[in-house]
């Protein structure tokens, strides 16, 4: 009799575990998990058909690191616009470098530049690359870029609205922001040739805006005089185009 008993319990408790062990594989099962062997105390695996943790992302601390590709540098300057009290930065080569303090015409000599709207006569016009320079002088064509005989180009003009004590014509572009379509520019040489433009265009950009400088997109023979603007904070830079007519 006792052994009966204890037969019947250990049948009971037999089906108990089975019962038990079914449920765990039914809950690992939806939960996407496999039960290896021997796998007691491990992570579980994802199972097949699952989708497996994606890859660190860059930037992250397990993430490999990117490096430059060769030759290239931590920082490229840019050119920058020429202003007042500004640093400006432009390309290496021009005129100034070379040695030519003026921009001349063919035959050798020195430009003038006369705007009748802002009373300006036959100013000498130096060539020159340099925050310097321009500081000093107050008036300048910029080196590199074009000349009035020279179709397609775009002669680039710079002038202080302001100037510092020394500089040679301060307030030479003050009244630039007074200039209409219509208005003339005048480029003279010593030997008396005029090269006459007409004002038809304006345009006030950021002294990153390098590309005032280039010639226009319909390659039109052009001056560009610039200034800054507005007073006091002198920010900005004011470009009036005008293109070559005589």
């Amino acid at each position: 009799m006792t052994q009966g008993r204890r037969r019947a319990r250990r049948g009971r408790t037999s089906n108990g575990v089975a019962l038990a062990l079914a449920l765990v594989f039914s809950l690992g099962a939806l939960a996407g998990i496999t039960l290896l062997p021997g796998n007691s105390g491990r992570t579980p695996e994802p199972a097949r058909g699952t989708a497996a943790e994606p890859a660190p992302a860059a930037g992250t601390p397990d993430a490999p690191e990117r490096k430059a590709p060769a030759g290239a540098t931590e920082e490229t300057v840019e050119p920058v616009l020429l202003g007042e009290g500004g640093e400006g930065v432009v390309p290496r080569g021009g005129a100034e470098e070379a040695g030519a303090g003026h921009a001349s015409g063919p035959s050798g000599e020195d430009l003038t530049l006369t705007v009748p709207r802002l009373g300006i006569k036959d100013a000498p016009l130096p060539t020159g690359s340099t925050q310097e320079r321009l500081d000093r002088e107050g008036l300048m064509r910029l080196a590199g870029t074009g000349l009035p005989w020279e179709a397609g180009t775009n002669t680039f003009i710079v002038g202080h609205t302001l100037g510092y004590e020394g500089t040679k014509y301060p307030y030479v572009f003050y009244e630039l922001d007074e200039m209409h379509p219509g208005d003339q520019v005048i480029l003279k040489t010593g030997s008396g040739e005029r090269y006459v433009f007409r004002v038809y265009d304006e345009v006030t950009v950021r002294p990153e805006d390098y590309w005032v400088t280039y010639p226009t997109d319909d390659r039109r023979t052009v001056v560009s005089l610039q200034s800054c603007v507005p007073v006091p904070e002198l920010d900005r830079r004011l470009v009036v185009q005008a293109e070559l007519v005589s």
